[in-house]
C-alpha cells in the first residue's frame, strides 16, 4: 500500500478475499483516516497486551511425553500426531498476532483466555477490547481445501484426496460470543457489542462456501486490521472509558483458568513407560554425565545447571506438584539422596515431610506463605 500525502479524508486499502473456487479476488475496503494502516514496522501502534500469548502447559507436557517415548512405544505415533496438530494450532494463532500489532488505535489484547461460566469453561484464542466493542478471534490453521456448509452446519477439510469433517466455525464463535456476554453481565455493568471473527492463518489453504454469506466474518490473517476497522465504523459513537475497559480486561486476565489435560488417561498408557534421566536442552539426547557438581552432555558438550533445571521442569509437567522424593530421584536418573538435596537447594525447590515422606514443589504452598 502506497503512503499517501497530505492526510487524506479516506484511505483505500486493497484486500484479498478467497472466493468459493479458491481464486483470490481483489476487493476495495475503505477505512477511515483515523486508522493508520500505512505505518512502517518501526512505527506500528504499541499494542496494550494484558495477557501474553504463551505456549500452553498441556502442549509443553505433550512435547515432554513425545521426547521421552522410546521408538518402539505403541502410542508413539498417536502422540506425535496429536502434538503436530496442537503445535499447528498454536503456531497459527501466533502468526496472526503480527497483524494485530498494526491496529491503531491499539486495543487491549488478551491471548488464549479461558474463563469459567458456571459449570463449564470456554476459551477464546484472541480477544481485542476497544472502547466501544469487543472482538473475539477464532484462529484456524488448516491446510488443504476448506469447505464451509450451511447444511448440517459443518466444515469439510480435504487434503491428499481425503475428506474429514470439522466442527462448525460459525457455531463455535456463536457459542463463544454468548458465553462471553453472560460472563461480562454477571460481573460488570457494561453493555458492549461482541463481534466474532474467524481467522484463517494458513495462506495456502483454499476456502470454499455454499453461499457468500458464510464468508461474511471469515478473513485471512493479513486482513485482520481491515475487518476490525470496517466493523468499528458500523458502530455508534458510544464509548466506554479507558478505566472501565482496563478493569474489564484485567479482571478477565485474573480469572483465567489454565486448561489441564491428562494425556496418560487420554491415550491409555503409564508414565512408567517413558524414558527416565536428564536430557540435553541443546541436542535432546539422554547422554548426560555428572562430575564435581558439573553436568554436561557427552553428545554435544553442552554443560551447566540448565540441564538439571530442564529435567526438573519436565518432572513437574509430567507428575505435577508434590513429587515424592523417591519418584523424583528415579526420574532424574537414579540420583542419590545427597545429590537430590543439593539440587533441591540450588533450584530453590520447596519441600514438605522428612526422609521417605519428602515431597517437592516448585513454589511455596499457601500454608507456608501465611
Amino acid at each position: 500500500m502506497k503512503k499517501q500525502k497530505g492526510g487524506p479524508i479516506n484511505q483505500k486499502a486493497d484486500r484479498y478475499i478467497t472466493k468459493g473456487d479458491g481464486i483470490p479476488s481483489r476487493t476495495t475496503v475503505t477505512c477511515s483516516s483515523r486508522y493508520h494502516t500505512n505505518q512502517t514496522k518501526e512505527k506500528r501502534a504499541e499494542t496494550m497486551i494484558i495477557k501474553k500469548r504463551e505456549m500452553p502447559q498441556y502442549i509443553k507436557t505433550l512435547q515432554c511425553i513425545a521426547r521421552r517415548m522410546p521408538d518402539f512405544h505403541p502410542k508413539k505415533q498417536v502422540v506425535e500426531e496429536e502434538l503436530y496438530k496442537q503445535m499447528a494450532g498454536y503456531k497459527g494463532e501466533k502468526s496472526s498476532d503480527y497483524y494485530i500489532s498494526y491496529l491503531d488505535p491499539a486495543p487491549l489484547v488478551l491471548y488464549n483466555i479461558r474463563l469459567n461460566n458456571g459449570d463449564f469453561n470456554f476459551q477464546i484464542d484472541t480477544m481485542l477490547i476497544f472502547n466501544k466493542a469487543i472482538f473475539i478471534l477464532e484462529v484456524k490453521n488448516l491446510a488443504g481445501t476448506i469447505e464451509i456448509r450451511s447444511s448440517y452446519d459443518q466444515v469439510l477439510k480435504t487434503i491428499n484426496d481425503q475428506t474429514s469433517a470439522q466442527k462448525s466455525f460459525h457455531t463455535q464463535v456463536t457459542l463463544q460470543k454468548g458465553n462471553l456476554d453472560r460472563w461480562i453481565k454477571r460481573r460488570f455493568n457494561i453493555k458492549m457489542p461482541i463481534i466474532p471473527l474467524i481467522i484463517m492463518s494458513n495462506p495456502r489453504s483454499i476456502l470454499k462456501a455454499e453461499s457468500p454469506e458464510l464468508l461474511g466474518n471469515v478473513h485471512p490473517s493479513s486482513s485482520i486490521p481491515f475487518a476490525v476497522y470496517r466493523e468499528l465504523d458500523k458502530l455508534s459513537s458510544k464509548k466506554h472509558s479507558s478505566k472501565q475497559i482496563r478493569a474489564l480486561a484485567e479482571q478477565m486476565a485474573a480469572s483465567h483458568e489454565e486448561l489441564e489435560v491428562d494425556w496418560f488417561e487420554r491415550f491409555d498408557f503409564n508414565i512408567k513407560t517413558l524414558l527416565v534421566g536428564m536430557s540435553c536442552p541443546s541436542c535432546e539426547q539422554f547422554d548426560i554425565v555428572h562430575s564435581s557438581m558439573k553436568w554436561s552432555c557427552k553428545n554435544c558438550s553442552f554443560s551447566g545447571f540448565q540441564i538439571v533445571e530442564s529435567a526438573l521442569e519436565e518432572a513437574f509437567l509430567l507428575m505435577g506438584e508434590g513429587i515424592r522424593n523417591k519418584e523424583l530421584r528415579k526420574f532424574m536418573g537414579e540420583l542419590s539422596t545427597q545429590t537430590m538435596n543439593r539440587i533441591a537447594r540450588k533450584a530453590n525447590l520447596h519441600k514438605t515431610g522428612l526422609t521417605k515422606g519428602t515431597k517437592y514443589y516448585r513454589r511455596k504452598l499457601d500454608s507456608e506463605e501465611k
